[in-house]
């Protein structure tokens, strides 16, 4: 089962994100709960005018009757009107808060964006790209075929190693800028070749390596090796040569099966190239 990678590395800031959404729900119901439907005319503090003050008097409205309980109520309302203040302040305070909270999220994900076009995902675990192609790169290439043996020791996988030919021509003639334009053509199409699942990833230069999963056996990995084949040797300007290592026949961990797979494609190399061949137990 795929676990969610992303809410792991993000749990704290969607925690504290929530636990702000409950603290404004709250304030907003308490204060809500201390204002009640409003103050009546009766229960405002009454403060009569000064004897001397003529003006002062003729502006009053009829004064009301002031007594005890009259008073109990103009101090509850003057605590109630306290209390209106203080929540008041507490929501802007908050909802400034959130604001920036969000603002802080926003340019967060965006940041992690960029950060993950670092990082390619696979079986929901994070690894480094190489940064020409967006492929896997060496370390990575490692990893995540280590794990897929790990996850699935009992099924058969094939691991190819694809070398271009003439590469050094290409970078001669045309310079390095047209290479980087090859190689990046040459990842899309691998990538556009295989299965969903396949491993796909560039351990430098112009050679790549692509690990397909529970394979039937000889017959199926070639056919894959030869859509590989096809659909790089179908571009402008370069040709591939292909060693093909069966997992777990020609080795048990990522070592062995890079390795005679490195021997197979050199053996393709020497046949002509622009061809595949299996390792035969290093003949």
């Amino acid at each position: 089962m795929r676990k969610n990678v992303w809410f792991k590395s993000n749990a704290r800031d969607i925690y504290i994100f929530f636990a702000l959404c409950v603290f404004i729900s709250s304030a907003a119901l308490i204060y809500r709960h201390e204002t009640g439907p409003g103050l009546s005319y009766s229960s405002v503090f009454y403060c009569p005018a000064k004897k001397d003050d003529v003006l002062s008097v003729q502006a009053q409205p009829p004064r009301p009757s002031y007594n005890d309980a009259d008073m109990h109520v103009s101090v509850a309302a003057a605590k109630r009107t306290a209390a209106q203040a203080v929540h008041r302040s507490l929501a802007k305070v908050s909802g400034v808060a959130v604001l920036l909270y969000i603002v802080y999220l926003l340019l967060f994900l965006r940041k992690g964006k960029k950060t993950s076009s670092l990082f390619m995902k696979t079986d929901g675990k994070n690894y480094s790209k190489d940064p020409l192609t967006g492929l896997l790169d060496r370390s990575a290439l490692y990893g995540s075929v280590s794990e897929t043996i790990r996850l699935y020791p009992e099924r058969c996988h094939a691991v190819f190693m694809m070398d271009l030919d003439n590469f050094k021509k290409v970078n001669d003639t045309f310079g390095h800028l047209k290479g980087d334009t090859v190689l990046r053509s040459v990842a899309e199409h691998i990538l556009s070749s295989v299965e969903k699942g396949d491993i796909v990833g560039r351990i430098g230069g112009d050679e790549f390596i692509v690990l397909a999963r529970n394979v039937a056996g000889r017959t199926e990995a070639e056919s894959k090796a030869k859509t590989l084949q096809k659909a790089v040797s179908g571009m402008e300007d370069v040709t591939v040569s292909i060693g093909i290592a069966l997992y777990p026949y020609d080795g048990a961990v990522f070592e062995e099966l890079y390795d005679h797979a490195d021997i197979a494609m050199y053996r393709a190399k020497d046949k002509g190239r622009d061809r595949c061949e299996f390792y035969c137990g290093g003949r």
